[in-house]
């Protein structure tokens, strides 16, 4: 009886060994539960750092105290996006919006200014949503023959 649990327990030690002195069956069991501690962890990272993306594209742009100028002749005055005016310059790739500008100003009001020389005044702040600035500016301020018509 002796010479029995003997040879268990020898048999119990050889299979330790190739796990350095670990149970086969428990170290399988540890090696699973740390694949899903770190799964959950770069999951919590994930979400985490989508979620601050996802703050900074939407928090609200502010208005900056040293403003950028552009003149330019108005060659086109469209509408784009839900009520935004979208101005067109001569010989510049940029496009100007005054964001909900045909709430505010009327659309005979707006093609008046197609001809005329303008000073566009916009803040060249970096957005999450436009990471290249593709060549689109948010109005602040809009000068037509030294008179502001925007903001009024």
């Amino acid at each position: 009886m002796d010479y029995h649990v003997f040879l268990i327990v020898h048999s119990h030690v050889y299979s330790k060994s190739a796990t350095s002195g670990k149970h086969p069956i428990l170290y399988r069991h540890l090696r699973f539960r740390e694949k899903t501690i770190m799964k959950r962890r770069i999951i919590i990272s994930v979400v985490f750092l989508f979620m601050a993306l996802v703050f900074a594209a939407f928090k609200p742009i502010k208005l900056s105290t040293t403003q950028k100028r552009v003149e330019g002749k108005i060659i086109a005055v469209s509408q784009g996006g839900v009520k935004d005016v979208v101005f067109k310059i001569e010989n510049d790739n940029t496009t100007f919006y005054l964001n909900r500008g045909f709430d505010q100003f009327s659309v005979t009001v707006l093609n008046a200014l197609v001809g005329k020389k303008a000073n566009f005044y916009y803040s060249d702040i970096w957005t999450p949503l436009d990471p290249f600035q593709s060549g689109s500016k948010n109005i602040e301020k809009l000068e037509v023959d030294q008179s502001i018509i925007f903001p009024r």
